[in-house]
Parts: structure tokens; sequence; C-alpha cells
């Protein structure tokens, strides 16, 4: 698969694919593409592979690990603050667990692990969790993101893991920005979306859903009973 990603410190956990077996885990760090294949090459169940504080651009990913739902393999940033994360042109097939997961934070401060999540003429075919999950908590309305685009893509079973506890493809809690366009939703768990902080804009327009449920919007904002956010 192919990845075109940029990180600017910050830190988002993404388990690409996860089997079975356990190990100590060891954090592999890398500021090139030498240094990142190097790491593949040694990682083993439980490990992070660490990206270095940085830009990194065209940057083809090449990935496949041996993990468990107790010791995943993990991509993610060096520092944790803003990222921007960009995918394009992608094949994600046969995964158990969520695909980018950005739902880290517990102290509801408004501390969010990514910036800016873009993805984009890519497919995702058989994955038991989300393609995305993005959690940003608090009511902190001086931070401004995260902001998700999502355009072009084909998702074909994504969300229907018994583990996948939110029930959807997609599932945003406090994303500010959200543009979700021209995407195809095959036999998928439905995009579930949380407004809960500032003056979020979404947009949904042009997307096919064949044996899916249509997505989900709740305004927390307006709600009586307010968000119950865990």
């Amino acid at each position: 698969m192919k990845l075109k990603s940029t990180f600017k410190s910050a830190v988002g956990v993404v388990t690409l694919l996860a089997l079975n077996s356990t190990v100590n885990a060891e954090d592999f760090y890398v500021d090139s593409k030498a240094s990142y294949y190097d790491a593949v090459s040694q990682v083993g169940p439980g490990d992070d592979i660490v990206f270095k504080n940085g830009t990194y651009r065209d940057f083809e990913i090449k990935f496949q690990a041996q993990g468990s739902k107790q010791a995943p393999v993990t991509l993610r940033a060096e520092t944790k603050g803003e990222v921007v994360f960009s995918v394009t042109n992608s094949h994600f097939e046969t995964i158990s667990g969520n695909v980018f997961a950005f739902n880290k934070e517990k102290d509801d401060l408004g501390i969010y692990n990514v910036e800016v999540l873009n993805i984009s003429n890519s497919v995702f075919e058989n994955v038991s969790g989300a393609l995305a999950l993005i959690y940003r908590g608090g009511t902190d309305e001086s931070t401004f993101g995260p902001k998700v685009t999502l355009s072009d893509n084909t998702l074909t079973k994504v969300g229907h893991g018994k583990r996948n506890k939110r029930k959807a493809s997609i599932f945003l809690h406090g994303v500010q920005k959200t543009n979700i366009r021209n995407n195809t939703f095959d036999s998928s768990a439905k995009v579930r979306i949380e407004h809960t902080v500032g003056e979020p804009q979404t947009t949904l327009s042009q997307n096919s859903f064949s044996n899916t449920d249509k997505p989900s919007i709740i305004d927390f904002l307006t709600a009586k009973d307010g968000c119950q956010c865990q």
C-alpha cells in the first residue's frame, strides 16, 4: 500500500494489521525511508514504529507485521500536539482493528491526537474496526481542530467487527470541520458524527450507501441531556 503522510509535532496511533503472538514492546524511531524499512524488518507484537518530529512527503509505506489485540503493532508520531495525515491511492484489506485510530485523549482537555486527516481515492475492504476513529474531548474553544476530509473512497464490509464498540465505519467525536463526499459504502457500518464543542461544520454529499445505514449526526450542543462522551 502507498501512504502519503505529513507529520508535524504530534501523535496518532494507527493499528494497520493485527494477527497473534506476544513479546516485550519496543519503540523503533525512524526519520527516513531507510530507517523505516529497517524498523519494519525488526518490528514484532506490541512494538511501535515512531516517526520522529518532522515532515514526511511522498513516503511510501509497505507494512506487514504480526500482533494481537493485546499487543498490536502501531505506527505513530513522536510528540503529541499537531499532526497532518494524508492518505491517497491506497488499498487496505483484511484488518482486524481500526485503520486510523486517533482517540487516545483521556483528560478531555481538547488536546486531540490529529490536526488534519485527509483520505482520498482509496479502498478499504474487510475491516473489522473503523476506517477512522477520532475523539476530541473537552469544551475548550481556543483550539480549532480536528479537520477531516474523506473523498472518492470505497468501503466494503467495514466496521462490523464484534470488538468495534462504536458500531461505526467512521466515528468522529468533536471534529470541527468534516467533509465526506463522493464515497461508496457497501455492507458497512454507519457513519457516526457527534458535535460536542465550538461551531462544527459538517458536509456530507454525493455518497452512495448500499446495505449500509444512513449517517447519524448527533448535536450534543443542543441536546437536552448533554454529551455522554464516554
